[in-house]
């Protein structure tokens, strides 16, 4: 089990190679689409229709009905990580990315490196392992850990209040930035006037270290 600090490294790894497109397009409403549509039972957090450690990749692909891109990432000093990340899909009528770190134990990811054909350096100094064939087939049977949901459409406090409700806490990054805080929903929602907010589920398991962490390089507002 990786650490929640790498966790959430891994999350931005991404992050930074990623841009949003594509407008949003209308649809009926349906359940377990929408991202404040979360659920908790039994210190599990659901989402999506994905239950964060147990849900396998391949149901959330199927949820999404898209195969997305499965990789290791490799960043120096850092353990490896297994993400499947979709860049454009719609749930719901709303047009967004998801990127889901799976759980992978450390000997399948090292054999999966070692059979890999290609490796991609990335802008973030990491390096990118496509996964195809038995390993990705391997992959899919693993269960998603943790997800990121990068909406097309901007948020702004009113709709975020609404939607998900008043954070525990909120902790400033800077005049334009904030991270907003809703462990009761395993949430971290980092709210930015300058770009699109990015919201961060995670297990109740791996919650207080990743908001300790954020923490520790911000301040309260």
């Amino acid at each position: 089990m990786k650490t929640p600090l790498t966790i959430l490294a891994a999350i931005f790894i991404i992050l930074a190679a990623l841009f949003l497109f594509s407008p949003r397009q209308a649809g009926a409403p349906a359940q377990n689409v929408y991202p404040w549509d979360i659920k908790t039972s039994g210190g599990a957090v659901s989402v999506f229709g994905v239950t964060l450690g147990s849900t396998p990749l391949q149901q959330l692909m199927d949820k999404l009905r898209d195969e997305g891109e499965t990789a290791i990432f490799v960043e120096p000093d850092k353990p490896p990580t297994v993400e499947a990340f979709f860049k454009s899909i719609n749930l719901g009528g709303f047009q967004a990315r998801i990127i889901a770190v799976i759980d992978v134990p450390k000997q399948a990811i090292e054999n999966w490196a070692g059979n890999a054909r290609k490796m991609s350096p990335q802008a973030s100094g990491a390096r990118k392992i496509k996964l195809g064939g038995i390993s990705l087939e391997q992959a899919k049977q693993r269960p998603v850990e943790a997800m990121t949901y990068l909406p097309r459409v901007a948020y702004d406090e009113t709709i975020i209040r609404q939607r998900f409700g008043k954070p525990e806490s909120i902790a400033s990054v800077s005049d334009s930035e904030q991270y907003w805080f809703y462990p009761g929903k395993g949430l971290i929602l980092n709210l930015n006037t300058d770009s699109r907010e990015v919201l961060h589920y995670l297990q109740p398991s791996d919650y207080n270290r990743v908001r300790q962490d954020i923490l520790s390089t911000t301040s309260s507002p």
